[in-house]
């Protein structure tokens, strides 16, 4: 038998549970998505210098969206999402992460 008092009640989805984020949505300001570490920045600087050595002549589109984030100090202003970027095929990722690693 089940007692009134251990019947489940229904929820009310009528209320909104308010927070700090929606106060900073609704002011315009937005946090970036996540923050960037010192290796995030070495990884970046030690990738750009490894293919720079190994490009022909005039930057490409590849070079510029690879040396873009050292130009803009604040990529998370950025709204537009990033478009696909085919390879340079210069080195894969696995090696180039190795030899960054070895470095840091």
């Amino acid at each position: 038998k089940m007692n009134e008092n251990s019947k489940k009640r229904p929820l009310d989805r009528t209320k909104k549970a308010s927070s700090s984020n929606e106060a900073l949505r609704d002011s315009g300001i937005e946090k970036p998505k996540r923050f960037l570490t010192a290796y995030n920045f070495f990884f970046m600087n030690e990738r750009a210098a490894l293919l720079k050595p190994q490009s022909n002549s005039h930057p490409t589109k590849e070079d510029t969206a690879i040396l873009g984030p050292f130009e803009d100090s604040k990529p998370w202003t950025k709204k537009t999402k990033r478009p696909h970027i085919k390879t340079h095929g210069k080195i894969d990722f696995t090696s180039l992460s190795r030899l960054v690693a070895d470095k840091w």
